[in-house]
């Protein structure tokens, strides 16, 4: 059994319970016996299905997290490890997100988070606020002025020291 089944079926009861749809994006994962109203796919791209979303559920690893941030729906974070907890930190602390620790997951526990955040005006708020802030930003321009100043004289790692 791959170490994920058990989080696919914590999930897919979550959404039962609550009486939700659901789509789970699990990779290699395939589990079985989903409920009706829940889909898994080993792929979606991020940004078409994360716009679409009541919530999204993740585990905050920064490329997932940008994603979510710029689909501007409220999120349920699960970290694992590595940057997840300080990623899913930040993300709380903007009002965008409730997080449970991986080792914490329990579908009651998964449903009663969803359920705040679906219910609570202010979680869609803020994430629709942060969406469009990061609309107003060119990330790749930004970084690329940034590339450039560092590959100026007296630019690079050592200006940042």
């Amino acid at each position: 059994m791959h170490p994920n089944s058990a989080f696919w079926d914590k999930a897919a009861a979550a959404a039962r319970e609550l009486g939700r749809r659901a789509i789970l994006v699990t990779g290699p994962v395939s589990p079985a016996g989903l409920p009706g109203g829940v889909r898994a796919f080993p792929y979606l791209p991020y940004s078409s299905a994360f716009p679409r979303a009541a919530a999204v559920v993740h585990q905050a690893g920064i490329g997932t997290l940008a994603q979510a941030l710029r689909a501007g729906r409220p999120q349920l974070i699960v970290p694992v490890a590595f940057d997840q907890p300080d990623n899913a930190h930040r993300a709380a602390a903007l009002g965008i997100a409730r997080v449970v620790p991986f080792k914490k997951v329990t579908a009651r526990r998964l449903a009663s988070e969803l359920a705040v955040l679906l219910e609570q005006p202010s979680y869609a708020r803020e994430a629709r606020a942060v969406s469009d802030a990061l609309a107003k930003v060119d990330g790749a321009g930004r970084a690329a002025e940034e590339l450039i100043a560092c590959a100026r004289p007296g630019g690079g790692l050592s200006s940042i020291r």
